[in-house]
Formats: C-alpha cells, structure tokens, sequence
C-alpha cells in the first residue's frame, strides 16, 4: 500500500473512532482559516482609558471582540484621573515590518502618542512628539513615502473651533519635520466603521495570517487566567482546597551541604504610595516629617503644598529654616 494511502486511511480512522472531544479539537484545526481580518479600535468606555482592542473575521462582515474591553496596548501619558486616555488609534504595518500604532492623547494639546510591536502583544516603551504649538492633533493618519520615512496627517483643531488638516514626515515618529498644512483631499480615509458585539466602531482593518491572531486570542486567554488568579482571595480558600488531603513528609537535613549567607543580603523595601508613609504609616504620625512636599507634587493645585505643609510656627521672633545641605534624611 502507498504511503499516501496508508496517511489518508488512518486519518479516515482516527476521525472515525477517536473520542468525541479529541475529533472535535481534529475538526476545529482542520477548519481553522489561512487568513482572517483583525480590527484595531478603542471605545469610550471608562472615561477613554481602555486602549487598544482586537476584533477579527473571516468574512470582513462578523466580528468576534477578542476579550471584550481586553486592552492590549493603554496609553500611559500624564497623570491618572482626567489623563492616560487613548482616542482614536490607528493601526499601521510600516516598512520595517513592525506594527505602529499611533492615537491622540486629548482635545487640548498638540501632541501625539507613538508605540511600536513586533506581534501586536508586547509593545516597546511609548513616546510623545509634540507636532504643534498650539490646537490638537485629531484622526491621526499615517501613511509611506518612498518606502524610507512615514507621512502623519491630522487633523487640527484651534480655540476658535476653525480646524485644519496638518501633516508632517518622520523616520522615528519622535522627530518631525515642521507641520505645515495640507489639501483635505489627501487623506486618505484609513478608518472603517464596524459593529463589534451590537456597538458600532471605528478603527483600522488588516488581512493577516492565521496564526498571528490566533496568538493574540490565546494572549488574551492568558491574561484572563492571570487577572481571575490575582483576585483570588484567602476567604475562598476553604472552597478552593476542600479536596485536599493532608501529607505527611519526612525531611532529612544534611548539615554538610549548608552554603554559607553573606551578612550583605539583608534590608527592606517599603514603598510610600500617595503619602501614606508620611500621613500615617509612621510611629510618630507626623505628616511631611521630611519636609519635602512640591508644588510640583499637586502640579500647582494646592498653593500650601510646599516644605511648611502641615506645620505651624509659634512663637514671638521665631524662624523656621529648612537645611538642604546636609539633611537628617
């Protein structure tokens, strides 16, 4: 019997007297697609702040939500509250290979965001050209010039609500050259509408291997598993470990084995998150012990934050000093 003809019989076999679950998972690889669609986009939902989302197809038509609201890339510029947000992504494969991902960071300043991967999973450190003084940078663009540096197009939007579209060339995405403005006919429209689990979005549609999404569905799943074991809690113990039976264990200690500690190794670590250690962790419970409150600290908010915070000199004639030359701490 040929070798081609003994494959295609035991196939027919396996598939015909294997075990349900093991030929449904047979079926499942044999009907997997080459190629699907993937669909980059971000929602409104919780204030701008869930990043980047993934959705594919097979037919460009209906669209799975790979998590839903899994973000795969947030944005991490300024500070947390009215910050962080990421608007409008776009998604882009540049000459390089490497996948770019460009977005608007808010409606008032003219400054962009830029992040690069090489499988849409693990992106390198983010970065944040300003491209004009003054308005914003709406709908981000991009697009090749003669295959060596990329086009940003934009749309700009000023106090008196007039908008324009800018554009300006990079090789990097963190040195431009100065924006000058540009005919609305030369955009080129890289956003598509699509309903993703009842809700209409938008975002940037790409034909891709196989494999590559399916990598980013199983990231995905990995993510969940990690996050439901973070929330684990010592409370759901006695479910968690009800089938559990004791053990017993002889341990045998050879004294000649023992290795010898250096006398370097030991300290602590304690990290002070939103001054709980000067407002409270301390024995003394003396807020801004150190005096070493900023302005910067509140970025102006609070004209009292400084050194003095939280002390009161009494005392006729009486100075208070604060030496930065050689302080306790």
């Amino acid at each position: 019997m040929k070798k081609e003809t003994l494959l295609l019989v035991s196939l027919f076999l396996m598939l015909s007297f294997t075990p349900t679950p093991a030929c449904s998972a047979l079926r499942a690889i044999y009907n997997e697609p080459d190629s699907a669609y993937l669909f980059a986009y971000a929602t409104g939902k919780n204030r701008d702040h869930n990043g980047l989302h993934f959705a594919w197809s097979r037919d460009s038509q209906n669209w799975h939500a790979i998590g839903p609201e899994h973000s795969f890339l947030r944005s991490d510029y300024g500070a947390w509250g009215q910050e962080k947000r990421m608007l409008a992504p776009l998604l882009y494969k540049g000459n390089g290979r490497l996948w770019h991902c460009v977005w608007t960071l808010n409606e008032k300043e003219g400054v962009l965001a830029h992040a690069v991967s090489a499988d849409l999973v693990n992106w390198n450190r983010q970065s944040y050209p300003q491209v004009v003084s003054e308005g914003n940078c709406m709908a981000i663009e991009v697009s090749e010039e003669n295959g060596e540096r990329y086009v940003v197009s934009w749309i700009n939007t000023i106090s008196g609500g007039e908008s324009e579209l800018f554009r300006s060339t990079t090789g990097d995405f963190k040195t431009f050259t100065p924006a000058e403005r540009s005919p609305v006919s030369s955009r080129r429209n890289q956003r598509v509408k699509v309903s993703v689990s009842g809700a209409l979005q938008e975002g940037t549609v790409h034909k891709l291997p196989w494999e590559t999404i399916d990598h980013l569905i199983k990231a995905q799943q990995l993510a969940a598993c990690k996050s439901k074991l973070y929330r684990e809690t010592m409370k759901e113990d006695p479910v968690r470990f009800a089938g559990l039976k004791p053990v017993e264990a002889t341990l045998t200690i050879d004294a000649s084995e023992s290795k010898k500690i250096s006398d370097l190794l030991i300290g602590v670590f304690f990290e002070d998150i939103n001054y709980a250690a000067d407002g409270g962790l301390y024995a003394e419970l003396i807020q801004n012990r150190g005096f070493e409150y900023d302005l910067s600290d509140k970025e102006g908010r609070d004209t009292t934050w400084d050194h003095r915070k939280a002390w009161t000199l009494k005392g006729n004639e009486a100075t208070l000093v604060i030496d930065t030359v050689a302080p306790l701490h």
